[in-house]
């Protein structure tokens, strides 16, 4: 059963989406594990592993995560890239070209070019 200081602490995290885009060695398909991999090297932050091996230019995965922020997010993101290649030889080739949260163009649509949710 979780503690009021794991619920709390649970709570006061958002929950972020990290682009691992990689670079593979050659022209090698993105192995069917990666998604396995990761998520096995992953601290409990992690909630979900979407993979895209198709996407282009570059294959990636996605990592929603729940940390307190978003350079936690990236860092993270990063953190669990570099143990699943150290862990998983299928992926040791693949380099990592950068992990970051996207920007959604969808929101400023949404929301227009200035927010309503706060003092101006």
């Amino acid at each position: 059963m979780e503690s009021l200081v794991d619920v709390q602490a649970r709570d006061s995290c958002l929950m972020y989406l990290v682009h691992l885009t990689l670079a593979p060695p050659g022209v090698s398909p993105l192995p069917a594990e990666t998604g396995r991999v990761l998520a096995a090297r992953a601290p409990d932050v992690l909630e979900h592993v979407s993979v895209h091996p198709r996407a282009r230019p570059h294959p990636v995965v996605g990592l929603f995560l729940r940390v307190a922020s978003l350079e936690e997010a990236e860092t993270t993101a990063e953190r669990i890239w570099e143990r699943a290649a150290a862990a998983c030889p299928q992926l040791a080739g693949w380099h990592l070209r950068r992990a970051e949260v996207p920007l959604i163009a969808a929101a400023v649509e949404w929301f227009g070019p200035r927010s309503d949710f706060g003092p101006d």
